[in-house]
C-alpha cells in the first residue's frame, strides 16, 4: 500500500485525536523560531544605527581622553593647527545636575559647541532620570539653563560622561575645580599618522579614531549577540526535546496500529513516509508563524531600547525568509530522526503484548538529535554572523549537561533517604521512574528561574553589592566640593546628620616611574585639624606618622604603577619634577584610587574636597554651588548602561516564559499519560484521588525547591565570581530582589502541575483496566 494511501485513511484521521498535543508543540514552534529570528534583525538594526552615526558617536576623526595635562602635547596640537587640522578641545568636570527637587550627578563638558550662554544640551538618560524635555531649564550650581537638545546617543564624549550621563554647555563660570577629564578632538588628514605621533608624545591617554570606534560597537553587539544568543538556544533545546518527546509518545500510542499494519505486508517505509508526512503539515505553519512573528517583535524591542526609524527592507525580508527554509529543513530533520523509532516495533511483540524495548532506539535518537543540536548551532551562528554566538550556545549546553547530572544526584539522593511514609516513597519511586521527564522539567524551570533573577535583579544586586562592598572599605560616603567651601564646613560642622569629614587640597600631576605608561594621579594636601574622617591602613604609617616628606597611596594605585611600601615614587608636579617615598599604603576600595596623601606643609592651595561620613545629603539643602556624589556613583553607573540592554533582555525573558509554560505543559501532559494506569489501579485499591492530590502536591514542591536551589545557587556563584574579579566586593542580593523571579516561579509550577490535577478530578472509570482483562 502507498504511502499516500495510509495517511489519507489513517493519519489524516490520527490528527484530529492528537489536537491538544500539536497545539502545544506548535506554539513552543512558532515562538522558539520568532525568538531566533528576532534577534539577528535586532543585532543587524543595532549595527546599522549605530554604524550610521559612528563619526558623531566618536566626535572626530580622532578623539583623545586625557586625565592629566601635558605641555609637550599640547606643543604638538598647535604644530598640527598650523597645518590646518582642525583641534577642538573639551573638559569634563562631575557636577549635579537639578530641576525642581530632583538632582542629578553627572558630567558637564565645556567646550566650542555653538551654543548661547544660557543653553545645554543633555544626554538622554540624564534628561529621563529628571523628567526633562527639550526647552524646559536645568539648574547647574547658580547658573541656569534652557535645553536646547537631547541627545539620544552619546557623541563625542569619554566613557565616564557616558556612563553617568552629561550636558554640554559652551560658558560655565569656572572655580579652581580640576576637570575630571580633557577631551581633545581632531579633524583632517592623515590621521592614523596624527594619531601614531602623539600616541608616541602622550602614551598615557586615550585615543578613539573611526575605526577605532567600530570596532569597540562590534565588540558590544559580539557581546550582546551571545546574551541573547542565550535565551534563544535555551527556548531552542526545550522546544527540539518537546518535538521529540511528543513524536515518540505519539508513536508508542500508536504502536498497536502500526503493528497490525506490519501484519497486513504494510511496508515500514511507507508507514514512516505517511507519518512524517502528517509531522510535516503540523510543523509548516508554526515554522512560517514564527518567521512572520519575528519581524514586529524585532522592532518592537528595537523600540523599547531606543531605536526608532526601523527599516524592513528586501535584505530584511530575504534573512527572514531565509530563516523560515532553515528552521524548516531543521525540524524536518529532527521529525526524521524521530520517526526512526518506528523501527523498533515488532509486529508480533505488540500483538502478544509484550512491551517494545525502546531502549536501543532511544539511545540512537538522542545521540542523532544531539549530534545534529550542535550542527545546527554551528549553522545559526553562520546565519547570525556572530562567532560570539556560539560560545554562548556552548555554554549553556554545558550548563544543562551540568544541571542534569546534579538533578540526576539529587533524585537518587531523593529516593534512598530512608522515610518510611508511603506517600514520600510513591513520590520518590515515580520520580526516579520517570527521571528523564522530570529532569527536563527541573532544567526548564531552573534556567527559566535564572534568566528572570539576570533580567530583574541583576542591576540592583550590582549597585547594592557595590555600594556596601566601598562602604566596608571606605570610612566616607559622600564627596562634596564647593566653590565657597568655608560656607560648605560651617554646614558640615552645624548638621547633625554629618558625622565627620576631611578636607583635601587637590593638585593634579603625572606619575613617571614608568615611561611606556603614563598615569595622572592627584596629590592631597591634608591638614592635621581637617583629618576628621581617617584612611584605613593596610601598610605602613598614617598621613600624620613618620617623615612629613613621604606620602600614602592606594593599593590599586600601588599595583597600576608598581611601586611598593619603601619605594620613591617619581611625579610631575606644577612643572617641577619630585621624588616621594611611599611610607603607607592605603585601602580606596573603587575611590579616587589615584589620590596620593601627603601632610600639609605650607599655605594649602588648590581644589578643595570633602570626603564626608554622613546619614543622609540634607547638610546641603541651605547651600548653592554644592556637587555631591555618593561612592555608590559607580554601581548607579553600571546599572544605567545595563539597563538598555536587559529592556530587551527582559522582554525575551517573557517570551521564554511563555515557551517555557507550553513545553512543561507538555512534558507534564505526556508524563501523566504514561503514568495514568497506575493512577488508576490506584482508586481501584481503594486508596482514593486525596492520595493522588497530595503526591502531585509533593511532586511538585520538589520541583519548585530543586530548580530555586540551582537557579540561585548559580546566580550567586556567577554574581560572587563576577563581582569579585572586577570590584573585589562580596555579593549583597536583598530577600526583596528576588520575589519577582521566585514568584514568576510558582506560578509556572502551578500552572503545569494544574493539568494532572485536572485529569485527576475528571478520571471516574476503570476502563483502562478492563482493556487488559
Amino acid at each position: 500500500m502507498e504511502w499516500k494511501t495510509i495517511f489519507k485513511l489513517y493519519n489524516s484521521r490520527k490528527q484530529k485525536n492528537n489536537l491538544v498535543l500539536y497545539l502545544f508543540v506548535m506554539l513552543s514552534v512558532a515562538i522558539a523560531v520568532s525568538i531566533s529570528l528576532a534577534i539577528p534583525q535586532i543585532i543587524s538594526e543595532t549595527d546599522r544605527y549605530l554604524t550610521g552615526q559612528v563619526e558623531e558617536l566618536n566626535g572626530a576623526d580622532l578623539k583623545i581622553e586625557a586625565t592629566y595635562a601635558s605641555s609637550a602635547f599640547d606643543q604638538k596640537l598647535d604644530e598640527l593647527k598650523d597645518k590646518g587640522l582642525q583641534v577642538n578641545k573639551q573638559s569634563a568636570f562631575s557636577t549635579n545636575f537639578k530641576q525642581g527637587d530632583g538632582q542629578v550627578f553627572g558630567s558637564l563638558i565645556i567646550g566650542d559647541f555653538g551654543l548661547q550662554e544660557n543653553e545645554i544640551i543633555l544626554y538622554a538618560s540624564l534628561a529621563d532620570e529628571l523628567n526633562i524635555k527639550q526647552s524646559d531649564q536645568v539648574s547647574i550650581g547658580s547658573q541656569t539653563y534652557t535645553v536646547k537638545d537631547i541627545e539620544n546617543i552619546a557623541k563625542g564624549v569619554d566613557g565616564q560622561s557616558e556612563m553617568i550621563g552629561y550636558g554640554k554647555v559652551s560658558y560655565y563660570q569656572l572655580s579652581n575645580e580640576i576637570p575630571s577629564i580633557i577631551l581633545t578632538l581632531i579633524n583632517g588628514k592623515d590621521i592614523d599618522k596624527v594619531k601614531t605621533e602623539l600616541k608616541n608624545i602622550e602614551p598615557g591617554y586615550t585615543y578613539f579614531t573611526i575605526d577605532d570606534k567600530k570596532k569597540a560597537i562590534q565588540e558590544e553587539l559580539n557581546t550582546n549577540a551571545a546574551t541573547l544568543n542565550i535565551l534563544n538556544t535555551m527556548s531552542y533545546m526545550m522546544t527540539i526535546l518537546s518535538v521529540l518527546s511528543s513524536i515518540f509518545m505519539i508513536i508508542v500510542h500508536r504502536q498497536q496500529d502500526i503493528a497490525i499494519m506490519r501484519m497486513l505486508s504494510i511496508r515500514m517505509k511507507s508507514i514512516k513516509k505517511a507519518l512524517r508526512m502528517e509531522l510535516y503539515l503540523v510543523f509548516v505553519f508554526p515554522v512560517l508563524l514564527g518567521s512572520a512573528a519575528s519581524i514586529p517583535m524585532a522592532r518592537q524591542l528595537l523600540l523599547s531600547n531606543g531605536i526608532r526609524n526601523t527599516i524592513i527592507d528586501s535584505a530584511v525580508m530575504g534573512k527572514v525568509f531565509a530563516g523560515f527554509l532553515l528552521y524548516l529543513v531543521i525540524y524536518f530533520i529532527f521529525i526524521n530522526i524521530a520517526t526512526k523509532a518506528l523501527e523498533a516495533i515488532s509486529p508480533m511483540f505488540v500483538i502478544r503484548g509484550d512491551a517494545v524495548s525502546w531502549k536501543k532506539s532511544k539511545r540512537k535518537i538522542a545521540w542523532l538529535s544531539v549530534l545534529f543540536s550542535l550542527l545546527t548551532m554551528v549553522i545559526y551562528t553562520i546565519y547570525l554572523g556572530r562567532g560570539s554566538a556560539l560560545l554562548s550556545s556552548i555554554l549553556i549546553v554545558v550548563c544543562i549537561a551540568v544541571f542534569f547530572v546534579v538533578t540526576l544526584l539529587c533524585i537518587q539522593l531523593l529516593s534512598s533517604l530512608p522515610i518510611k511514609n508511603k506517600l514520600f516513597m510513591y513520590t520518590a519511586k515515580s520520580i526516579k521512574a520517570n527521571r528523564y521527564a522530570f529532569v527536563i522539567t527541573i532544567l526548564s524551570l531552573t534556567l527559566t528561574s535564572l534568566f528572570l533573577l539576570i533580567g530583574y535583579t541583576l542591576e540592583k544586586t550590582v549597585r547594592d553589592s557595590y555600594t556596601a562592598g566601598i562602604e566596608q572599605k571606605v570610612n566616607y560616603n559622600y564627596l562634596v566640593v564647593s566653590d565657597e567651601p568655608a560656607k560648605l564646613e560651617n554646614a558640615l560642622k552645624e548638621s547633625p546628620e554629618v558625622k565627620g569629614y576631611t578636607k583635601l587640597y587637590r593638585h593634579a600631576g603625572t606619575i613617571l616611574n614608568n615611561k611606556d605608561s603614563l598615569k595622572s594621579a592627584q596629590i592631597c594636601d591634608i591638614n592635621e585639624s581637617d583629618y576628621k574622617i581617617k584612611f584605613k591602613i593596610l601598610e605602613g604609617e598614617d598621613v600624620f606618622e613618620g617623615s612629613a616628606n613621604d606620602v600614602l597611596i592606594s593599593a590599586a594605585f600601588s599595583d597600576q604603577v608598581q611601586v611598593k611600601l619603601g619605594e620613591t615614587l617619581k611625579m610631575e608636579l606644577n612643572g617641577s619634577v619630585e621624588n616621594y617615598r611611599v611610607k603607607g599604603i592605603y585601602e580606596a576600595g573603587q575611590v579616587n584610587q589615584t589620590f596620593i596623601l601627603r601632610p600639609a606643609v605650607n599655605e594649602t592651595q588648590g581644589s578643595s574636597l570633602f570626603l564626608v561620613k554622613a546619614n543622609s545629603s540634607n547638610f546641603k539643602d541651605s547651600l548653592s554651588n554644592v556637587s555631591l556624589m555618593h561612592i555608590s556613583i559607580m554601581g548607579m553607573s553600571i546599572m544605567k548602561r545595563m539597563q538598555d540592554f536587559l529592556s530587551i533582555f527582559k522582554w525575551l525573558c517573557w517570551i521564554c516564559i511563555f515557551s517555557s509554560i507550553l513545553f512543561n505543559l507538555n512534558i507534564i501532559y505526556m508524563n501523566y499519560l504514561n503514568e495514568h494506569k497506575e493512577s488508576v489501579i490506584i482508586r481501584a485499591l481503594g486508596i482514593g484521588k486525596g492520595f493522588l492530590y497530595k503526591y502531585l502536591t509533593m511532586k511538585s514542591i520538589f520541583a519548585l525547591l530543586l530548580s530555586l536551589f540551582l537557579s540561585l545557587g548559580l546566580y550567586i556563584f556567577m554574581i560572587t565570581i563576577t563581582l569579585g574579579a572586577i570590584f573585589k566586593v562580596n555579593t549583597n542580593i536583598a530577600a526583596d530582589t528576588i520575589m519577582i523571579p521566585i514568584g514568576c516561579v510558582l506560578g509556572i509550577v502551578f500552572i503545569i502541575f494544574l493539568v494532572p490535577f485536572h485529569m485527576v478530578k475528571q478520571s471516574h472509570g476503570f476502563d483502562e483496566l478492563r482493556e487488559q482483562v
